[in-house]
């Protein structure tokens, strides 16, 4: 497993690009020094770069065919983070129950 500059597991190397890549490797060492814990830089991540978006789209991402380049693992957690972004299943059942 990849190591970072200061001697820690770098997990999340492969996964961090452009943007994100850049404020992660800014503001990781203040995140470490509030709580060093993987789960709370996530959170700290996610917090910044969360989006919110209504049924309708995303109804649109899920009927979207999968990208080939995702594994059906990858593919379901990006469900997953859909359905969180327009605020959960519940909300989507509401808008099914709308439809039929």
């Amino acid at each position: 497993m990849p190591v970072d500059s200061s001697g820690r597991r770098d997990i999340l190397g492969h996964h961090r690009t452009g943007l994100s890549e850049r404020y992660y490797n800014q503001q990781v060492e203040g995140w470490w020094g509030e709580d060093p814990t993987l789960k709370h830089a996530m959170q700290r991540l996610l917090h910044t770069f969360a989006r919110k978006i209504n049924p309708a789209q995303s109804m649109t991402m899920f009927t979207a065919q999968k990208s080939a380049k995702r594994s059906w693992t990858e593919h379901f957690l990006y469900l997953v983070a859909v359905s969180e972004a327009c605020g959960g299943a519940d909300n989507l059942m509401l808008v099914s129950s709308f439809i039929t």
